[in-house]
């Protein structure tokens, strides 16, 4: 994967998925973009935490050797966060 992100990002400052200079890296297309739409909604989560998914996916994908994000690297990237993170503390 570090290697498909170094030639990805070469002319870039950012070196990693962890770190995209531009949204057009991190591209969904419109079945994607409605998941994460319905997601949100869903969940009540912030929409940084839903773009941190969107570069755990490109990780994904990467490591898959695909060249898009698909919905099965979105589904598996959100499945890997925190589930406490939004249960109450009290």
């Amino acid at each position: 994967a570090r290697r498909v992100q170094r030639k990805r990002y070469a002319s870039s400052v950012c070196n990693g998925n962890a770190v995209v200079a531009t949204e057009g890296d991190l591209a969904l297309g419109a079945t994607e973009s409605e998941w994460c739409n319905q997601t949100l909604k869903a969940s009540g989560a912030s929409l940084r935490s839903m773009h941190h998914a969107v570069r755990v996916a490109r990780t994904i994908a990467d490591l898959q050797g695909v060249a898009s994000i698909e919905l099965s690297h979105l589904t598996e990237a959100w499945s890997l966060r925190c589930p406490d993170l939004f249960s109450p503390r009290w």
